[in-house]
C-alpha cells in the first residue's frame, strides 16, 4: 500500500444505493458459493 491508496475516494453513489429495492440488485455476476467454498472457510 502506498500514500496514494488512501487518498481515493469512492465514486460510488451511497444515497442512490441505499434508495434501491434488494429486488433491484444485480447479483448476476457473483458465482454461487459452493460447498467446497464453505468446507475451505476460515474465520
Amino acid at each position: 500500500m502506498n500514500a496514494n491508496d488512501s487518498n481515493n475516494t469512492s465514486r460510488t453513489n451511497w444515497a442512490a444505493l441505499e434508495a434501491m429495492p434488494d429486488e433491484e440488485i444485480d447479483y448476476s455476476d457473483i458465482p454461487p458459493l459452493t460447498e467446497d467454498f464453505f468446507e475451505k472457510a476460515t474465520l
